[in-house]
């Protein structure tokens, strides 16, 4: 019986860790394509709900786009 919860936590920590890439991919996606206002506007949305994930989420996500970037 206590092999599912670990199973359990297993898959959900991986699904996180590829939602988290998958953002990262996007963000830098976004800011490299950052042209003209529309686009800025744009790349507000998903700042915003990362901001609203508190204050560690976004510094450590705008770390990971800095990184990836090569900033």
């Amino acid at each position: 019986m206590r092999f599912w919860p670990s199973l359990s936590l297993f898959v959900a920590l991986h699904i996180c860790k590829g939602v988290y890439g998958s953002l990262i991919d996007d963000l830098v996606n976004a800011i490299t394509q950052a042209v003209d206002c529309d686009s800025c506007h744009a790349l507000l949305v998903p700042l915003k709900g990362l901001a609203d994930l508190g204050n560690s989420a976004f510094s450590d996500s705008m770390a990971a786009v800095c990184k990836a970037i090569g900033v």
